[in-house]
């Protein structure tokens, strides 16, 4: 095997440099995570991944401090470092009423630039034979000067499907930042389609999913953890909404769908769980909750660890729901799957090639919440009944996250062995 030294960049609490990068690191590849905002898992959730933060003066090293010999050991940029801290103060006292509107920004930016060098420049000094760019939407700038031999970019779905709609801008930033891109990686067809629309190379451009950790993902975790933590009655049904708060997943929609749920089935709780959470969009929830009187039915939950707590929460669901406006393909989806949970989600394209509705899964039309209270009934009376043993086997034999590392482990090779760089 030809080692590599891989470096996701990736958000803070982004898990797939912990999904694709543990399985990289297993298979004797060297891992790297570079964050420019800081982590939001302890450091030992990542296992054999080096944790590297990217502040704009200087890095901090989280997993293994013996990197490099100190942050500015290719160019001494300390007397820039004084400056950018100095001059906003000097600023501020001499030009207050023009240091908001005319030169903070100036002063962010070139904050962000120096960010920009440090990955190059941190890049450079391991020889990253692999930069891999997960949310196009905040990093994809780095592919520009990253300082490694290859590029991959892996947009996220809304970083395509979503954003460009509200911010046309970015449609010119990302057929910018694909010329720089070696391969595009997606976890969905649907992801693929919008990411040609907007230029990306159709060579080396592959469809690989996070897919799904199935030693943590699957039919034998222990029931009632999650109940027990929750103080939460054995005869009570748990539908779990395990998406994130942001407005896409439409999550006042299965709050318009309890009153009409509960009439039928009373003994039930809706449960709330995301490691990405907005508190505007949490209290508009809540407000939403106490306006049509179901708060008592409805729990928030503090954002949850993902490998050690969250299958705990699938297992012991009796339902799981999943209905944005737009997706590519949820894993969360997959790890209920697995964990042998019937799933309600929306009619999207996601889907089409891998599951079959009402077979597989139920599904409804986009913010519909009359349809999704007459499925979420159905299925908690029993009136539609999924096989999810069936269910859970399939997503494990067809989509297990080894399977799709070891696809996306070929791309690099493939990547590596394209043009003059390789060594």
């Amino acid at each position: 095997m030809n080692r590599k030294r891989i470096a996701f960049l990736n958000f803070p609490h982004g898990f797939t440099p912990i999904i694709r990068g543990t399985n990289l690191a297993k298979n004797g590849h060297e891992v790297y995570f570079f964050s420019p905002n800081g982590f939001y898992y302890s450091p030992s959730k990542y296992k054999n991944i080096k944790c590297i933060k990217i502040n704009w003066n200087g890095i901090e090293y989280y997993n293994n401090k013996s990197l490099c010999t100190n942050s500015n050991d290719s160019i001494n940029i300390k007397l820039i470092e004084y400056i950018i801290k100095i001059f906003p103060e000097f600023l501020r006292w001499r030009l207050h009423k023009y240091y908001n509107i005319f030169l903070k920004s100036i002063v962010e930016n070139i904050k962000i630039l120096l960010k920009y060098y440090q990955v190059f420049r941190l890049s450079k000094t391991i020889r990253l034979d692999i930069l891999h760019i997960v949310d196009m939407f905040s990093y994809c700038q780095y592919s520009i000067i990253s300082g490694s031999k290859k590029i991959v970019l892996e947009p996220a779905g809304s970083d395509l499907l979503v954003h460009p709609i509200s911010k046309p801008i970015l449609k010119t930033i990302y057929r910018f930042c694909f010329k720089f891109a070696d391969a595009v990686v997606q976890d969905g067809p649907s992801l693929q389609n919008a990411g040609l629309k907007y230029g990306a190379p159709q060579k080396h451009n592959k469809v690989i999913s996070l897919g799904v950790r199935d030693d943590i993902f699957n039919l034998d975790v222990k029931k009632g953890v999650a109940k027990a933590k929750l103080h939460i009655g054995k005869n009570i049904k748990v539908i779990l909404s395990p998406r994130g708060i942001n407005k896409v997943y439409n999550l006042d929609i299965i709050i318009k769908s309890i009153p009409l749920v509960v009439s039928s089935v009373p003994n039930v709780i809706y449960v709330f769980c995301s490691s990405m959470s907005s508190s505007k969009s949490i209290d508009f929830l809540k407000n939403l909750c106490v306006e049509l009187d179901i708060s008592k039915y409805v729990k928030f939950l503090d954002p949850i660890d993902w490998d050690t707590e969250l299958k705990f929460f699938y297992k012991d669901s009796d339902l799981i729901l999943s209905v944005p406006s737009s997706d590519s393909f949820p894993v969360s989806v997959l790890e209920a799957m697995a964990c042998g949970v019937p799933v309600i989600a929306t009619q999207l394209p996601w889907y089409k090639n891998s599951f079959i509705p009402g077979k597989d899964f139920v599904t409804v039309p986009i913010r519909n919440y009359v349809k999704l209270a007459d499925e979420t009934i159905n299925i908690l009376n029993n009136k539609t009944i999924i096989d999810t043993e069936y269910v859970s086997n399939k997503v494990i034999d067809q989509l297990s996250s080894t399977k799709e590392s070891n696809r996306l482990e070929d791309l690099y090779n493939q990547i590596l062995c394209t043009g003059k760089n390789y060594i």
